[in-house]
């Protein structure tokens, strides 16, 4: 399973400092390549699907399979050695290693966890209409309301969630009380699955059924598409910014 890579490069204004929302989406220039590295992305192809095997995609090109515990939904790297599963009939998250498929830990929550989020030592973890951050020990240190019931994939940064919502193809950017500050929705997008952001804030949706990825401003007003079919795109379900690289990695 290959994966299109872009590195994504500013213009010129693109890291001043002041720089308005509106100039880095709009200066992105986009360097495609499709290679292997060491990724593991997902459970499933969507929320609605569970199983019980996770693919791990190694930098060299080799694929491989490990098997969870049980049915699993949700997942989050943590780092380039461990990730975040969520398994919700089972009702507990587990921390595993990926070189090995230890488990390292798991965490027991109170109802069905969908999907999870890291973000500085922290888990975001979606259930059915809340939103759930915790360290990694599985201590509760606040809930947030859902600003919707079907929550597809969440995103964090240090003030803000992001949620899609697969049914009514809205992306939604919430505070950590649960207020909505703004939603996103554009005919372009269609069942929105992968979210993520990169270092300036900016938030990057893959639509599955659109076959594309849009990039979206920090408060929500202005937005471009930057793949789509015609770069290869076929059914994305996963998105990832790699902050060091500066690299857009989509599934």
């Amino acid at each position: 399973m290959a994966e299109t890579l872009a590195e994504i490069n500013g213009g010129p204004d693109a890291n001043a400092a002041t720089v308005t929302t509106t100039v880095p989406i709009l200066s992105f220039k986009l360097k495609l390549s499709t290679q292997f590295h060491l990724f593991c992305f997902a459970c499933s192809a969507s929320p609605k699907y569970i199983n019980e095997h996770c693919i791990l995609s190694e930098a060299d090109g080799n694929i491989r399979n490990i098997t969870l515990s049980g049915n699993a939904n949700g997942l989050s790297a943590i780092d380039d050695e461990t990730v975040a599963v969520t398994f919700p009939n089972g009702h507990y998250i587990e921390i595993i290693c990926v070189a090995t498929g230890e488990v390292k830990n798991k965490i027991e929550v109170d109802g069905m966890c969908f999907q999870v989020a890291y973000r500085n030592e922290l888990l975001y973890v979606g259930f059915d209409e809340k939103i759930e951050e915790m360290d990694l020990t599985g201590k509760t240190l606040r809930r947030v309301p859902s600003p919707t019931a079907d929550i597809g994939y969440i995103a964090a940064t240090d003030e803000k969630l992001f949620v899609t919502d697969l049914e009514k193809n809205l992306l939604y950017c919430c505070d950590f009380t649960g207020l909505v500050l703004w939603e996103f929705e554009d005919r372009k997008l269609e069942w929105p699955m992968g979210v993520t952001t990169d270092n300036d804030g900016n938030v990057y949706v893959v639509g599955s059924s659109s076959h594309n990825v849009l990039v979206i401003s920090p408060d929500g007003k202005h937005h471009r598409e930057l793949l789509n079919e015609s770069n290869g795109l076929k059914d994305p379900i996963g998105i990832h910014y790699d902050k060091t690289n500066n690299s857009l990695l989509v599934l």
